[in-house]
């Protein structure tokens, strides 16, 4: 599994990095902070990209908006992680194909446990032998 965190901002980077590895070290956690070299590094696209909303130089919507002109944007779930978003701006997101959002938190269990949910959602579905009985 490969995930692209892109953010601006080094430290929530290399925290988040660190909580994916305590999840899984087999998990790949790839970082940038500039939205052309986040382009390059989608090649094989990443099972999921990690996209900070507020950034200094560009808005998380400007890269969904380039996202969704590659081939990538199809195939990697796409996950809106920051301080607060307004619910335009969600909407906004949503309407361009983002497929969650989560809010950043300042407690590494908790953000281990955010990424978790992400990465593996619990199927509410019932299992086969209870539909049988």
């Amino acid at each position: 599994m490969t995930i692209l965190y892109i953010d601006d901002d080094a430290d929530d980077a290399e925290i988040f990095c660190e909580a994916v590895k305590r999840i899984d070290p087999e998990i790949k956690c790839l970082i940038t902070a500039n939205r052309r070299k986040a382009f390059e590094k989608v090649d094989p696209c990443p099972d999921f990209i990690f996209l900070e909303y507020r950034m200094s130089q560009f808005s998380g919507l400007e890269v969904v908006e380039q996202l969704a002109k590659s081939v990538c944007f199809k195939v990697s779930r796409i996950i809106m992680y920051s301080t607060f978003m307004s619910d335009w701006e969600m909407a906004a997101c949503k309407r361009l194909g983002v497929h969650s959002f989560i809010r950043k938190t300042g407690h590494f269990t908790s953000l281990i446990q955010i990424i978790k949910d992400q990465l593996f959602p619990i199927d509410p579905s019932p299992a086969p032998e209870e539909l049988t009985a």
